[in-house]
């Protein structure tokens, strides 16, 4: 019974308050649909990523070398979210694409570029997905199109620096033994024309005629650097003559035979080492993949056609309720405040009487 009486008292408060209530709740409902009215349609563009490649050593190496702006390499989302957020790849696609023109339209903005990196983390966004591990690269712009293309040069641009500036272990390594690949290469060449050119001279003799071999493994530069004159050039010549006498190893009275054995083993020796060598460099390969950074693009962001923002009903709606609430809430205050100002002048009262 006592329920039913305050439940009876909080509905004629209600009641007694309702002109009060009904102009708090039009008058917030009407600014919220101006509000809403207001706000500039936004759309949101995303493209998906899943991550690609191992987390061996150079992961750690990539990020501390970012930093600095050098390379390294990575192998896994964090790593690569790492990426996408750093500095260095906002820099690159604010001067590549003129960003400051697409994110501030006033000329009278300070367009800094701290200020512009800024308000491009601010359109331009990075998560995880735990679940599916894959990247999420979202777009909240005005411009439809805009945003799917902000989302798509990201990931271009993120490709493309990883790329450049990946520099892992088994990429020196492979890079190493292709250096060393080509220089047997050329020797096997140069070999193969050398034993051509002494069969070709030559009339094979176990005892006579005999050759002098020059055994140097010294290299000489046979190019002349662009001197100033022609004299520094003839100066030049002879100084390179004269640096390649006194390299000159000479084995003196060696039979033909001798030296065509030489030839021979050593034509075999290099594509022995030949074979070796690329093998090592298909290895070298395959292990540079494992061990690369990569990503692979699942959805390309494609142009929105339905707005993101703003949702101008929920809007409209929350402040409708929230005006309710605080309609009702003033309502049993100004309730409270005229009952306790009756019972202060009441107990006024008593006290000239008395």
């Amino acid at each position: 019974m006592e329920d039913d009486i305050n439940l009876l008292e909080l509905i004629k408060v209600v009641l007694k308050h309702k002109r009060s209530i009904i102009i708090i709740v039009l008058t917030v409902t009407l600014v919220s649909i101006l509000y809403a009215l207001s706000l500039k349609k936004t759309y949101l563009a995303e493209a998906t990523l899943m991550a690609a490649g191992s987390n061996k050593a150079g992961g750690a190496s990539l990020m501390a070398q970012l930093a600095l702006g050098v390379g390294g390499s990575a192998g896994n989302s964090n790593q690569i979210l790492a990426i996408f957020r750093s500095r260095a790849l906002a820099e690159k696609l604010i001067q590549k694409y003129a960003l400051e023109r697409v994110l501030f339209e006033k000329e009278d903005v300070d367009r800094n570029l701290e200020t512009i990196i800024e308000a491009l983390n601010n359109t331009v966004t990075f998560t995880e997905d735990k679940k599916s591990q894959l990247i999420i690269v979202s777009a909240v712009y005005k411009d439809p199109k805009l945003a799917a293309d902000m989302v798509n040069h990201y990931i271009e641009e993120a490709g493309a620096y990883i790329r450049e500036n990946a520099f892992t272990a088994a990429k020196r390594n492979r890079i190493f033994i292709e250096g060393q690949l080509e220089g047997v290469k050329k020797d096997l060449l140069e070999s193969g024309k050398e034993l051509t050119e002494f069969y070709k001279t030559n009339n094979v003799s176990n005892v006579n005629p005999m050759l002098d071999v020059n055994v140097s493994l010294e290299e000489t530069d046979d190019r002349v650097k662009n001197e100033n004159s022609e004299v520094e050039k003839i100066q030049a010549k002879i100084d390179d003559m004269g640096k390649r006498i006194n390299q000159t190893k000479i084995v003196k009275n060696v039979p033909q035979q001798v030296y065509l054995q030489y030839l021979t083993v050593k034509r075999e020796l290099l594509g022995q080492v030949h074979g070796l060598l690329t093998q090592q460099y298909e290895m070298a390969k395959i292990e540079e993949q494992k061990e690369e950074l990569n990503f692979q693009v699942v959805d390309w962001a494609r142009v929105p056609f339905k707005k993101y923002k703003p949702k101008r009903a929920i809007i409209v709606i929350q402040s409708f309720i929230m005006a309710i609430i605080l309609g009702v809430f003033y309502a049993f205050l100004r309730e409270y405040l005229e009952k306790m100002k009756s019972s202060l002048l009441g107990s006024d009262r008593q006290i000239n009487t008395k």
